[in-house]
């Protein structure tokens, strides 16, 4: 009822602003009227019939085939336009915007008799750009409600100017909570459990930025429309991101916009019911913004003393809104509740606004109290042993091979799930091979992304939790940050960098650089080698070219090489009917979940081709494989899995440290009869990232640098920590902010980490190999 009450209300205002550029009677106009209408039905008709409306092409069609006919409506009526002036655009647009708005009225009606008269037939599903309810529906209305203002507001408001001056009013004093509630509905379902107080202090942030774009602007409806435009974009943009990788969009993401962007349209992207009432209501306000706009009612400015003053005005908002941001610590003062291991947590709680300006905050990495170079100096060389290189069967320098393995993981790491090791026999096998030094489980500090991280740890030693809610790879300059490949390069070895991808992504080409490396094999530098899934190179593929590396070398190499196969979305319609394997049956209804198990299972045959070949090889080699992160699949899913495993200490970090944790090896082609490995409760060898690289030297033989000794007699103590907490002796998981009696070696490795990042006054000698 509502929609017919809208639609005969629509095509009076509709026949009014036509009627007077019509010179035809009123009974030919009346006819055409008619005629282009029940076209449209029939058409709809039969196309609904035979497309079913199966997905949105069909959708498309029922929409353009209807509207195609009616421009022969249109030209028609335009040669009844008064007199034999030339055919106004504007007009044409307007006319075939009635039909459309029209047409979708129908539909509209169509929609209800299938969904309350007859649900049987009612297999039409719009909720996703692929699949789902009704939501596309709702966007194509708004865009006709919008479209409708913007091309007819301006005949309706200037009869009730004083109104419509009001209004205009009215919608800039409440843009700031329009702007909020654009942007949180898109991508927060919390928003209706916020504190209040939470919600006025986003409110507030929104005003800040509302006077600064508005008085920058000449006239304001431009501002209005950057506002607008700008929350409603990020709240799409973060909630397709926490979908994605289970984080919100941090400060450092920005800087990383790149590299997200050129793996996007490898994902599947849903319309909620959130982002379709946050569209529909940008497209209401841009209408209305324009029509205001058309009537001179938007505060335009001509005099160059008023431009000046806004422009000032504005430039003093952004400054003391950076002084109050720099000056204020959001944390304390307003009691955000900044949670690192769950970020998306804090922006539910907190509002988008709020918490990114205290992730913000936190880039800035604080000096340690009592910190300086002396005393980062004498920690160094009095707190760890120097340990002898581990004794092994051969005299000769290695070659170092490490596979970091794009969201390689073990599923019932998380809880029970046969399929997990049915498909990872490869890697499981290792586990009682005799050459293998080490075998179980790393912990890293990111998931589903942010595989720079993973890097970071491993070719520096230093750790995240020593850098909250930082990218390194991001934000950092690496010319003078002492790691691994340095050390190898020092002591005679050739040092490569493989990624079958952009070398651009996480700035690896001039990050890889900075540390040393002497080259870096990208995606043009793997053509005709096997592909996978979207075209990417396989890790079949990435092996053979990394053993033709190996081949071509004349001297000892290290050779780091990060894979790219297993990169989500996990869409199981991308992978070949005989190349999908099937999951447990009590979670077979998770087809992203197939889809990654599938990938893991061509994964862990790729390791066996590699381990099989290198297992022939005469030269002594060591190899170093891991995954970079955990994927992020279906939440119900992953709750799910996770529920079913029960453990001696079911804290709730020691739950969340569970997403942290991928497999890992130490292997050998020849025989090492030192270990440093630590196990947990379950028999497994367990590290994590920022012990992993010196660890590799260790097996290789260097004489390790003091730093490298500081980090293994600190992993004698806490033998894991990342970004979450950390594991000590006790086999008991605490949080970074826990009073625990690991204090002190924390503390230490967080001055260490300081000095070898950024004391400009550090002792290098401390991070190089020291002579045997």
């Amino acid at each position: 009822m509502l929609i017919i009450i809208v639609t005969l209300f629509m095509s009076y205002l509709i026949y009014g602003y036509v009627k007077p550029n019509i010179t035809c009677s009123n009974r030919i106009m009346k006819i055409y009227f008619v005629i282009s209408i029940i076209m449209a039905l029939g058409l709809l008709e039969i196309f609904i019939k035979i497309l079913n409306f199966s997905d949105v092409t069909s959708f498309l069609w029922c929409i353009y085939i209807p509207v195609s006919l009616s421009l022969f409506y249109i030209i028609l009526n335009t040669i009844c336009i008064r007199g034999k002036r030339t055919l106004n655009i504007i007009l044409w647009l307007k006319y075939l915007f009635c039909l459309l708005f029209l047409i979708l009225c129908l539909n509209a009606y169509y929609y209800g008799y299938i969904c309350v008269l007859n649900q049987d037939t009612a297999s039409g599903d719009f909720t996703s750009l692929i699949i789902g309810n009704h939501n596309i529906l709702t966007v194509l209305y708004g865009f006709m409600i919008g479209g409708f203002f913007w091309l007819f507001g301006e005949k309706i408001f200037c009869h009730i100017k004083t109104f419509s001056f009001y209004l205009y009013i009215t919608i800039l004093i409440l843009t700031p909570f329009l702007m909020f509630f654009i942007l949180e509905i898109s991508c927060n379902p919390q928003i209706g459990n916020m504190n209040l107080f939470r919600v006025l202090l986003n409110i507030f942030i929104m005003m800040f930025f509302e006077i600064i774009i508005l008085n920058f602007f000449n006239n304001r409806a431009y501002g209005l429309y950057v506002l607008y435009s700008c929350v409603l974009i990020i709240g799409v943009a973060n909630h397709f991101v926490v979908l994605f990788r289970n984080n919100p969009i941090m400060p450092v993401d920005i800087l990383s916009i790149k590299t997200a962007l050129s793996v996007s349209n490898h994902y599947q992207y849903y319309l909620t019911n959130g982002i379709t009432l946050s569209v529909v209501i940008f497209l209401l306000l841009i209408g209305l913004i324009s029509s205001f706009n058309r009537l001179d009612i938007t505060n335009k400015i001509t005099s160059k003393k008023e431009v000046i003053s806004r422009k000032f005005l504005s430039v003093m908002v952004l400054i003391f809104g950076i002084f109050w941001i720099h000056n204020s610590n959001f944390e304390n003062a307003y009691s955000i509740n900044i949670n690192f291991w769950w970020p998306a947590a804090t922006y539910e709680s907190d509002g988008f606004a709020a918490s990114f300006i205290t992730f913000l905050q936190k880039l800035k990495v604080q000096k340690p109290d009592e910190y300086s170079s002396e005393l980062a100096e004498n920690i160094l060389i009095n707190t760890s042993e120097d340990r002898k290189p581990a004794v092994s069967s051969t005299n000769q320098d290695p070659t170092i091979i490490v596979v970091m393995n794009e969201s390689f993981s073990d599923l019932s790491a998380l809880g029970p799930l046969e399929c997990a090791d049915r498909y990872l026999k490869n890697f499981n096998s290792l586990r009682h091979d005799t050459n293998t030094i080490e075998h179980g489980l790393n912990y890293v500090s990111t998931r589903g992304g942010g595989t720079s991280t993973t890097e970071f740890e491993f070719l520096t030693g230093n750790s995240m939790s020593n850098l909250p809610g930082s990218n390194p790879y991001a934000q950092f300059n690496f010319t003078h940050i002492p790691n691994i490949i340095k050390v190898a390069k020092a002591k005679g070895y050739k040092t490569i960098a493989m990624h079958p991808e952009d070398p651009n992504n996480w700035r690896r080409s001039n990050i890889y650089a900075d540390m040393g490396f002497d080259e870096f094999l990208s995606l043009k530098d793997f053509e005709g080698y096997e592909t996978t899934v979207w075209n990417r190179i396989s890790d079949l593929g990435d092996y053979k070219k990394l053993i033709d590396v190996y081949e071509s070398q004349e001297q000892p190499a290290l050779i780091f090489n990060v894979t790219m196969q297993n990169h989500g979305g996990y869409d199981i319609d991308a992978i070949k009917e005989d190349n999908r394997v099937y999951i447990d049956d009590n979670y077979s209804q998770y087809l992203d979940v197939q889809a990654y198990e599938s990938l893991i299972y061509e994964s862990d045959n790729a390791l066996g081709y590699l381990m099989n070949y290198f297992n022939k090889v005469d030269k002594p080699v060591i190899i170093c494989f891991f995954g970079d992160h955990q994927p992020v699949l279906d939440n119900e899913f992953e709750s799910e899995l996770v529920s079913n495993k029960k453990e001696y200490n079911n804290s709730d970090l020691s739950v969340e440290e569970r997403y942290y944790a991928v497999p890992y090896f130490i292997w050998s082609n020849y025989k090492i009869d030192n270990t440093i490995a630590r196990n947990n409760t379950d028999g497994k060898n367990i590290t994590s990232t920022n012990y992993l690289g010196y660890q590799v030297q260790y097996y290789a033989g260097f004489e390790l640098s003091n730093y490298g000794n500081f980090l293994l007699s600190l992993k004698e103590q806490i033998p894991v920590i990342n970004f979450i907490g950390y594991l000590g002796t006790d086999n008991q998981w605490y949080s970074l902010t826990d009073d625990s009696g690991f204090l002190t070696q924390l503390n230490n490795y967080q001055i260490i980490q300081y000095y070898a990042m950024f004391d400009k006054r550090k002792n290098i000698k401390c991070f190089e190999e020291k002579e045997p």
